[in-house]
């Protein structure tokens, strides 16, 4: 006979891999038992050593879908009863023991995920007892992050612990057979969650679905409480309900995401790539960007002027039962105004939302944290299919990230701009899901709250702050504040520094690789208190050099111009010395007498800031073609410009592109050349040059920059780029896939090996993981 204690490490709680383990052993005549301990599953084996090979070989070999087993580590026990933590003892069978928890827990908390096909034919079969059961869900799908307290995962640590089992779900739980079996979210008509309808209605005995989807078919509003908090939703096709909806979130023209009831319904709005529809109905059910139909049938205030439209089916139960009651394609939109933090609570919600929902579909479960849906988008090019996150949430946070052992425990506070924070402790790091802008007062605070929350639950003591080195940064002022509480000196890490760091996170790489990176962004401090923005950074044996930038232009005005992108196209102009003559699209928008105090302050360079942001280059080009000279959402400009550029009939960067780039940029220099590209940029515009083939042939010379700057990198650096020079590309403007992918393939052409994001996004979001992965690798920052 053999005795084995096993430790399973890795997301292995609230996924039923004890009821795997316990019906594993039945299957292979194991006595012993299986526990939750701290974040690992402990198991004591005793079998003869053909069935204990049998055993452990089959551990590594489940189908669970969402369980992923990081290590088995296996030790053996003494052949005589226990008289200490080594020892054997006498097992009456096979038991699932009581969950324990170690001094030096280290947990795993599970996300969220889409509710499974095996509960769906339950809840559609009317001979079944959860037949249209709204909280229907078993040990693989689910609600788990969002509802559970403190770990380990049991059902008395989550907020189901306010539902006792009935009798019928007692014994499902207890039953070794049932697909249920120590389900720790078990529930039923009976004993579980119920929904609830606040709002006008005929009948108060009537269903609660009927009721909404009823309200949104009449071209009402309604509220929605889900999984991870409140959407707002109404009908996809109703000009006056949309329009509504935005005026009472300040949403100006933001795109709106759409839930459909099925493939057959989003492949009447949408068309997209294989991977994105693999994307749309995996366990996660996030929001998919894709190319909308022409023939679609849904209203143009969805996403004005974008040919893009964002995409997710039902994934929970009740999504589900509305859906299919549903007449065609719903908006869903985040329970909020702009900025604010998503409503969560029952009774802030009917505050917060009574100005805009006629009717509140509410239920008694609580929900512990707010998550958001998350948002993918997948690009076909000729070098293959590429993936972008565009906000990691539900179904992927709070997953770990795996570090090298950190010496401390790390807080890192991250950017105000999609606020995220993150906590290191040992060999994982866990990434919060985005809080929105944190200069609202509401989104700090819920971030702080949720900070709180995750210390506690992962058994983290932050003894290392890291931060934003921008001074005003609401974030940076909050890593501040932790930092003297804790009697240290926060890391101040540069903005882009961090996002590369984001990048070597995601990809493993070692903390003194090499890597040549593209960051471009809006807004990043830079390390001579000016707005950096464009930048090729070299990190080299964890050493940080901008080894290349775009050429500095002012911002009349200051941060105002952000919102205003004809006043950096004027400003543009002038660093060009190109009169402002009224053929300019972004001179006629201006009203003359702003024009003149504009040239003023360029003049005298007084009420300007200097930088050399990407994103705002991308702006002046949208005003100076024409595209957009004033915006309502972030990025918008920059949006407008890309759909401009997709109407163009060229490709991929051209030889006449790099020809006119080596003219104009000597080998002695590596600047990207702001001034000549503006010239260029105006006579062809004057010269009659459709506008599409302009903002196509912008991004063109982007790439075809990026490329020649990377040349020129390994040119100055051939001892240390005998192997190929990875190329990391980083920051929000990545999030333009037709830059990304023409960058991609212009890189991988010249024989670079290419690095960007896909689980992680490229933006702001990741600015957290970046700070803490660079912490964890340095003693000390430069200031």
């Amino acid at each position: 006979m053999e005795h084995r204690r096993i430790y399973v490490c890795g997301t292995v709680q609230g996924v039923g891999f004890r009821p795997f383990v316990w019906r594993l052993a039945r299957q292979h005549q194991i006595e012993g038992t299986v526990r939750n301990h701290g974040d690992q599953v402990v198991i004591e084996a005793c079998a003869p050593s053909p069935s204990m090979g049998a055993f452990i070989q089959g551990l590594g070999k489940h189908s669970l879908p969402h369980a992923v087993i990081e290590r088995i580590d296996i030790e053996p026990m003494a052949d005589h009863p226990a008289r200490g933590r080594g020892s054997a003892r006498e097992y009456l069978g096979f038991q699932i023991l009581d969950s324990t928890v170690p001094e030096d827990l280290q947990p795993r908390i599970p996300p969220d995920s889409a509710t499974c096909n095996a509960c769906l034919e339950e809840m559609s079969d009317p001979g079944n007892r959860r037949y249209g059961y709204p909280f229907i869900q078993c040990n693989d799908c689910g609600p788990r992050f969002t509802i559970i307290e403190s770990l380990p995962f049991d059902r008395s640590r989550t907020t189901m612990r306010e539902f006792p089992l009935c009798s019928r779900c007692e014994e499902e739980y207890r039953d070794p057979n049932n697909r249920r079996f120590h389900c720790q979210t078990i529930a039923c008509p009976d004993c579980g969650p119920r929904l609830s309808w606040l709002g006008d209605s005929t009948d108060a005995r009537s269903d609660p679905i009927m009721i909404a989807t009823h309200a949104v078919q009449v071209g009402q509003i309604i509220a929605i409480k889900g999984i991870g908090g409140f959407h707002l939703a109404c009908d996809a096709r109703n000009d006056a309900a949309i329009a509504r909806l935005r005026r009472w979130k300040g949403r100006g023209e933001k795109p709106f995401a759409l839930m459909a009831r099925d493939h057959e319904l989003a492949h009447s709005i949408a068309h997209g790539p294989s991977q994105a529809w693999h994307g749309l109905n995996d366990w996660i059910c996030p929001i998919v960007l894709m190319r909308r139909n022409r023939d679609a049938h849904i209203s143009p205030l969805v996403a004005p002027g974008l040919s893009t439209i964002g995409i997710m089916l039902p994934y929970s139960p009740l999504h589900h039962l509305l859906m299919h009651q549903a007449q065609g394609p719903w908006v869903m939109t985040s329970g909020n105004r702009s900025d604010e933090p998503l409503a969560i609570d029952n009774d802030d919600a009917v505050d917060r939302l009574s100005g805009i929902a006629d009717g509140f579909l509410l239920h008694n479960r609580k929900i512990i944290e707010m998550c958001d849906d998350s948002v993918v988008r997948f690009r076909e090019t000729s070098h293959g299919t590429l993936r972008s996150t565009l906000r990691r949430a539900r179904g992927m946070v709070p997953e770990a990230i795996p570090f090298a052992d950190a010496s401390t425990d790390i807080l890192a506070s991250g950017a105000d701009l999609k606020g995220t924070f993150c906590l290191v402790r040992g060999n994982r790091a866990y990434v919060s899901q985005p809080f929105g802008d944190l200069s609202n007062r509401q989104a700090m605070d819920s971030l702080q709250n949720s900070a709180m929350r995750w210390e506690k639950k992962l058994s983290v003591t932050p003894t290392r702050v890291a931060s934003d080195r921008h001074p005003m940064y609401f974030a940076s002022q909050w890593g501040r504040e932790r930092a003297h509480r804790i009697g240290t000196q926060p890391f101040l890490i540069q903005h882009h520094h961090a996002h590369l760091g984001a990048l070597m996170a995601e990809h493993q790489r070692d903390p003194k690789a090499h890597l040549l990176g593209f960051v471009f962004d809006g807004t990043g401090y830079g390390h001579d208190g000016t707005i950096w923005g464009g930048e090729a950074i070299a990190l080299r044996h964890g050493r940080f050099e901008r080894f290349a930038s775009l050429q500095p232009f002012q911002l009349p005005g200051g941060d105002a111009a952000v919102r205003f992108p004809h006043r950096i196209a004027l400003s543009l102009l002038h660093l060009a010395g190109i009169p402002w003559t009224n053929d300019l699209p972004c001179v006629i928008d201006g009203e003359p007498d702003a024009n003149y105090l504009f040239k003023q302050l360029l003049d005298r360079q007084t009420h300007c800031i200097e930088t050399t942001s990407m994103g705002r280059l991308f702006d002046g080009v949208a005003s100076l073609l024409g595209v957009r000279h004033s915006i309502t959402y972030e990025a918008q400009a920059a949006i407008e410009l890309e759909e401009l550029a997709n109407q163009a009939t060229c490709t991929n960067v051209n030889d006449a592109d790099r020809s006119w780039l080596h003219q104009v940029l000597p080998e002695s220099q590596r600047n990207f050349p702001t001034v000549l590209f503006v010239r260029e940029l105006v006579n062809r515009y004057r010269s009659g040059t459709p506008r599409s083939e302009l903002a196509h042939w912008f991004h063109r010379i982007l790439a075809a920059w990026m490329t020649t700057v990377a040349a020129r990198y390994r040119v100055k650096h051939p001892s240390d780029c005998i192997e190929i020079l990875e190329i990391g590309l980083s920051g929000g403007v990545f999030q333009n896939e037709l830059l990304l992918g023409l960058a991609v393939e212009s890189l991988e052409d010249a024989g670079f090996r290419v690095l960007n994001h896909q689980q992680w996004p490229c933006h702001d979001g990741s600015i957290a993981l970046g700070q803490a992965w660079i912490a964890s690798h340095l003693s000390t920052y430069p200031t």
